[in-house]
């Protein structure tokens, strides 16, 4: 029987017989090329081969590295599973019918007790349990990206039924959602806490290409660890729990040590300004008249006090009506009052399926108080705005009207998902036109050229659709140009460039100046024309992200994130601000609320065009996707 066996290596003879001890290699056609020379290594996979492709390296740079095994490679391997194969054959021809169980020779490569002893026939085996390893790994892609896929056919399905769909649904529509907005993995890191640092004198105006810098060294740093088979082993690279500091190169590192040196020169605080809020300025916001003419009449000698407000809720249930009129809303103190928020009563995920922010306009109705009347209110998602008007002004309101512009995930039938966006509510007092903007844009500490693309992006779409001005806007975003009096708000989550270590020693010795040198929508509103017409009141109040629940600490959590100024209010026109403060009383998110208050000039003559057309008043939209 053993004689009917044919060696693939060629017919037995005395010259040709393989020794039963004769590693693969010797009949290779060449040397099999060592472990270094050209294969990147992995980290050693055994029973926790699940664990390790869950949290591996990923992507389609580290697949095409994959898909490129060196022709040595496998002919080394095809070759030793030949002969394992043949040497099988041999062994099971000897044992004639006995019952002995002989292992697969095209699926396992084991050395035998032989081979053990042969460090040549060890490489081999070697080798193919990398290949073995790096076949799971592009398994595990693959269906990460199928799951992707899946589960964004399962959200535009869902988005194209009824926005009101039954409770059965909403949970495996909901899994489906948070799936696809977690990021397939990358060899790119996206943690927040790594450097997008300043120069070393931390003071002066910042060029924003040293961000890219890092970030180049922090990619490159990346891919040297995976070829040493040491990958960031973080999926979800937003909740990576690695060193601060891990993986910088040693100048990056030498400019934050020198920094935190500069700072520790300072033997005491250096002093935080008075923050601009309502304390401060009680002088300038008297209560409104209890006669409706009366109001009207101050409204033109005086002008009309404008409450912007933007709040990142996290989806938490907010404070009372009664805490909210005190710290935020201010009962029967302004005649227009429009409140943007974020992750406002549901989590971005869940949003898809359920809009709906009744609860939370209703807690504003109570906290505004029944002389205010909603002129109109607008959902993208988890994203709200509500415009809610003084009685006194609504024979002058005219041309309500609001859009949502989305920013977000990118599916298949051309739509943009409205986990990223904007919302603008127009309208006119008299002959004078307003429009309010609410924004999230893109997060983390890097994403800053994203979210200026963003905010260019919401700025002409609602100026497009709302706004009067047509034509080129030069080098001025065109919303100024569009409408009389423009307020821009959101958590529009620019961060401040430096390490938290770095940052933290600054809050401590209170270096503000530094800080706002930093902040990275500061330093874009000087380089950038996308902010020309804008203006910001000064930042005195302290970051306003990201919290501990319920406490003034920031973030101890192992994400650490960087404290910033995520939540602002911009305004064009000639509005004059009172004051701009955030309400650090409000702790049921990990955002503080900011609020800032503007006097505004309108023309209330009688008879003004257009005043007193109140089609489309008091009217809510909701959306989750916008084609764009």
């Amino acid at each position: 029987m053993i004689n009917e066996i044919q060696s693939p290596f060629g017919a037995e003879t005395d010259e040709n017989r393989i020794p039963s001890n004769t590693p693969p290699h010797r009949y290779s056609s060449k040397p099999i090329t060592p472990l270094s020379a050209g294969l990147t290594p992995l980290t050693k996979v055994s029973k926790k081969t699940s664990s390790f492709v869950k949290s591996s390296i990923a992507a389609s740079n580290v697949i095409e590295d994959i898909a490129e095994v060196p022709n040595d490679w496998q002919i080394a391997i095809q070759q030793a599973a030949a002969y394992k194969k043949y040497k099988a054959k041999q062994r099971t021809g000897k044992q004639g019918s006995a019952n002995e169980k002989v292992k697969d020779p095209e699926t396992d490569l084991t050395p035998n007790s032989k081979e053990k002893k042969d460090k040549e026939a060890q490489e081999a085996y070697r080798k193919w349990k990398k290949e073995q390893e790096r076949e799971a790994l592009r398994n595990h892609i693959k269906g990460k990206k199928d799951k992707r896929a899946k589960a964004a056919a399962v959200i535009t399905k869902a988005v194209k039924k009824a926005m009101t769909p039954s409770p059965t649904r909403i949970v495996p529509a909901t899994k489906a959602i948070e799936t696809i907005l977690s990021p397939i993995p990358t060899t790119e890191p996206q943690n927040e806490h790594y450097h997008t640092s300043a120069d070393t004198s931390f003071t002066t105006s910042l060029s924003t290409n040293f961000l890219n810098d890092v970030l180049k060294q922090e990619a490159n740093n990346s891919e040297k660890e995976a070829a040493n088979g040491n990958p960031d082993l973080s999926i979800d690279n937003d909740d990576d729990s690695g060193a601060e500091d891990e993986g910088l190169s040693a100048d990056i590192l030498e400019q934050s040590s020198n920094i935190m040196a500069s700072i520790a020169k300072e033997q005491s605080p250096q002093g935080w300004p008075v923050p601009l809020d309502d304390n401060l300025t009680e002088g300038q916001q008297p209560g409104l008249l209890e006669d409706d003419a009366e109001v009207v009449n101050d409204a033109r000698a005086n002008g009309i006090r404008v409450r912007v407000v933007t709040w990142n809720q996290q989806a938490k249930a907010p404070p009372s009506a009664e805490e909210l009129s005190k710290q935020l809303f201010k009962e029967n103190k302004f005649h227009v009052i429009a409140i943007g928020t974020e992750e406002c009563e549901n989590s971005i995920a869940k949003s898809i399926l359920v809009q709906s922010k009744k609860n939370w306009e209703a807690v504003v109705h109570a906290a505004c108080g029944n002389r205010y009347i909603k002129l109109r209110s607008h959902t993208l998602q988890a994203t709200h705005m509500i415009v809610m008007i003084h009685s006194a002004l609504l024979p002058f309101i005219s041309a309500p009207n609001s859009l949502a512009v989305a920013t977000g995930l990118s599916l298949p039938d051309g739509q943009h998902m409205g986990n990223k966006g904007g919302i603008g509510i127009s309208f006119k007092v008299g002959g004078t036109s307003f429009c309010f903007i609410n924004a999230h844009l893109a997060a983390h500490q890097k994403a800053f050229e994203k979210r200026t693309a963003e905010f260019s992006k919401i700025s002409l779409e609602i100026a497009k659709a709302m706004g009067s001005a047509g034509g080129d806007h030069g080098d001025t975003n065109p919303l100024c140009k569009s409408f009389d009096h423009v307020y821009w708000s959101g958590d529009m989550n620019y961060r401040i460039n430096g390490t938290r270590s770095v940052v933290d020693a600054l809050l401590e010795k209170e270096m503000h100046e530094v800080l706002l040198n930093n902040d990275q929508l500061n330093l874009a509103m000087k380089t950038t024309t996308s902010f020309a017409g804008f203006s910001e009141g000064p930042l005195n109040f302290y970051p306003t992200y990201k919290f501990d629940k319920g406490l003034d600490t920031y973030d101890t959590s192992k994400k650490k994130r960087i404290p910033s100024w995520t939540d602002r209010v911009l305004y064009s026109g000639t509005s004059e601000l009172i004051n701009y403060a955030s309400a650090t009383g409000i702790k049921t998110s990990d955002h503080r609320p900011v609020y800032a208050t503007f006097k505004a000039k309108v023309e209330l003559e009688e008879g003004a065009e257009g005043a007193g057309n109140l089609a489309g008043m008091g009217a809510s939209q909701s959306q989750v996707c916008v084609i764009s």
